[in-house]
């Protein structure tokens, strides 16, 4: 339940006229909310107040006094009604019939004329009801409450991560890339779970192992957005410079946990991390770029990059970070973000904690991921030509400077221009004595060398003005490794090998002719987190 529908049902659970399953949501809200919490009390104990005064408990008003009461309430009751859609009108109209049917109403002349006693607390409880019925209804002034303001968008995630109340009629459910991120939203990880937000104005908000944060817009306070860490691990990555036209421009980020508070600059990036569940009393934060003000009940300080302090809701002690940006980060690059490490086109096709499974494409117009590609000794740079094409030189061995594993793939494509004998080769995995090669001349022979020596091989270049698709795969099974070759006119037999065998080893490709020309070279593999990480901190 959200606070919008906790507001509007509270004068009736306040009443104690919800059905037992909405009540027992808005209990729950009530429960995790503290704002909604604290309106509860202040009209629970507007009521309580009135019929603690005295005179008001023991004074007896007159069938007249009662019912001109009971007019202005009811006449107040229908000004607030016409106000409302049509569904919730409907509902009201609903409970009102229902209520009517259960009051048993006087049977005889003389039992209608009896005047009855109306005290003080009564008449007091009736006209409280309508002040709470109108508080509810316009809360926070007139009309209904503004929607949640959109705070952001999901754009990655890593197992499961779920909202509360993000989707209706669901305590909790899950979220997945593309969902908006909204004020008043509760989001948690599980241990496994990861999530990317991008915020307004260009900020992140990553979300780690056991993550549970609710967020907040304040912007009335000067603050963009507010964040409630109760357990887990958080990163927020601040810009240095944010759009000028992006509402979040230059207000305040805050991280609120363990009763301390942390002010985010922008361009600071920093990590926050609680133990111990939501009765936590303290919170570890590491400052990786930049800097951030923590506030505690000893007075506010400042850390800045490469430090870290330990929070708690009475002070602030340094500590000294083993590292300051935890591996799961790498599980949630961006394609951008991989683009500008990596260079190239770069397409994400699987996230874990293993490893990002990616998709690389060299050439076909892009010639900025042509330098992960080194030539051995003094061997001429794999360029481009003005066309998009790839010349390759001959008798030159250009390692792939990316260390892929499987799931691993290699597709080459040959243009027709290149000659029918310029005879090229490439391997995968190549840890000096054993590999996984293919040499392709007038065939393509697929050769795995080491312990367990295979091979066989297929027809290649069967159309000299089409070009020509070779792709190599290597797909894991169990405890060993299926490798297979493909042509443009057909397969080899599936071929395995040991998984240790395939898992570590170099990528190279080798002109053994003069004239071979490609289009373009594909690889698929996965990434190593700790590899990933290393390149993003160093850039």
């Amino acid at each position: 339940m959200d606070c919008k529908t906790c507001k509007e049902q509270l004068a009736d659970f306040l009443l104690d006229e919800l059905p037992e399953s909405e009540a027992v949501l808005v209990h729950e809200h009530l429960n995790i909310c503290p704002e909604c919490m604290e309106i509860y009390k202040q009209l629970k104990g507007t009521g309580k107040s009135l019929e603690a005064v005295p005179h008001l408990r023991s004074t007896l008003a007159s069938t007249e006094f009662g019912e001109q009461v009971r007019a202005a309430a009811r006449v107040e009751s229908e000004k607030i009604i016409r106000t409302l859609p049509p569904e919730r009108r409907v509902r009201m109209e609903l409970r009102k019939a229902t209520r009517a049917n259960r009051v048993r109403r006087p049977s005889t002349a003389s039992e209608r004329g009896k005047s009855s006693p109306w005290s003080g607390a009564v008449i007091a409880a009736i006209v409280a009801g309508v002040v709470i019925s109108g508080a509810i209804l316009f809360f926070p002034g007139g009309g209904d409450p503004p929607a949640p303001v959109p705070m952001g968008e999901m754009t990655a995630r890593v197992g499961k991560v779920q909202g509360f109340y993000k989707h209706a009629g669901q305590h909790w459910s899950e979220i997945k890339e593309g969902e908006v991120l909204r004020d008043g939203d509760e989001l948690a990880c599980e241990e496994t779970g990861r999530a990317r937000f991008e915020l307004d104005g260009g900020g992140l908000l990553l979300m780690g192992p056991g993550c549970e944060v609710k967020l907040r817009s304040e912007k009335a306070k000067g603050e963009s957005a507010v964040l409630e860490l109760s357990a887990g691990e958080l990163m927020l990555e601040r810009p240095a410079q944010e759009p000028k036209d992006a509402a979040a421009a230059g207000l305040r980020w805050t991280v609120r946990s363990a009763g301390a508070e942390v002010t985010v600059s922008p361009g600071a990036r920093v990590w926050m991390g609680v133990q111990g569940g939501k009765n936590a009393r303290s919170c570890e934060v590491r400052v990786s770029a930049g800097t951030v003000a923590v506030r505690t009940g000893a007075g506010s300080a400042d850390v800045k990059e490469g430090l870290g302090m330990r929070l708690t809701r009475e002070a602030a002690n340094p500590v000294q970070p083993e590292a300051v940006v935890p591996d799961w980060r790498a599980e949630l690059l961006s394609e951008a973000e991989l683009q500008r490490l990596l260079g190239g086109s770069v397409k994400v096709a699987g996230r874990g904690p293993e490893g990002l499974d990616l998709e690389l494409q060299f050439g076909d117009g892009s010639a900025s991921g042509l330098r992960n590609w080194k030539p051995e000794g003094d061997g001429a740079a794999l360029s481009m030509r003005n066309d998009g094409r790839l010349p390759v030189a001959t008798r030159v061995r250009y390692l792939l400077a990316l260390p892929l594993g499987v799931p691993l793939t290699l597709t080459a494509v040959v243009d027709p221009e290149t000659p029918p004998d310029a005879a090229f080769a490439f391997a995968v995995a190549d840890q000096g004595e054993s590999q996984v090669s293919v040499d392709l001349e007038s065939d393509a022979k697929l050769k795995i060398s080491g312990p367990r020596p295979r091979a066989d091989q297929v027809a290649y270049r069967s159309s000299a003005t089409a070009p020509e698709t070779v792709t190599l795969e290597l797909k894991p099974k169990g405890t060993e490794v299926q490798v297979k070759l493909s042509t443009s006119s057909g397969s080899t037999k599936v071929l395995s090998m040991p998984k240790e065998q395939a898992e570590a080893g170099v990528i190279w490709l080798m002109a053994l002719r003069e004239g071979l020309v490609l289009r373009r070279v594909v690889v698929t593999g996965r990434l190593n987190t700790k590899w990933l990480l290393g390149r993003y901190l160093s850039r």
